[in-house]
């Protein structure tokens, strides 16, 4: 799920109508259950990312020694000789590893941005009482 269309109904999910305060208290379970699968989902992709790149810096730190099978040197040639302590340099700098930890970056992000909108579901039982007591004291009641 790209972090926008997160974003888009998170602003309309997350909304309290001050004339359906015992709604939107209702609401809030079902609400937080759609935010945690959604988290699940997305963690569950970063989770994958990560993996895809230990596979991919293993392939590279072949490549790079040049330890990788012979085919692959076909279709990519490389004739340098690195020293061992250049390797990790290599690594950290090839655009596929770049590329990788990018996307990888996109999606703590977008991980981050889950966890502080659950830890905001979490919290509107408060906002909503609070509403309810502004209510209240804006129609005169004390209490």
């Amino acid at each position: 799920m790209k972090y926008e269309d997160i974003r888009d109904i998170v602003v309309v999910d997350l909304k309290i109508d001050r004339y359906k305060l015992a709604e939107e208290s209702l609401r809030t379970p079902v609400i937080l259950a759609r935010y945690l699968d959604i988290y699940r989902g997305e963690k569950q992709t970063l989770h994958q990312l990560t993996g895809k790149m230990n596979i991919l810096k293993k392939e590279k730190r072949l490549y790079y020694s040049g330890k990788a099978d012979p085919a692959v040197y076909e279709e990519k040639p490389f004739d340098l000789r690195i020293l061992k302590q250049e390797l990790d340099l290599y690594i950290e700098y090839d655009e596929d590893v770049i590329n990788l930890t990018y996307k990888i970056s996109m999606q703590k992000e977008k991980c981050f941005y889950l966890e502080k909108v659950i830890k905001g579901i979490e919290q509107r039982e408060f906002s909503v009482k609070n509403a309810i007591t502004v209510i209240k004291f804006e129609s005169g009641d004390p209490g």
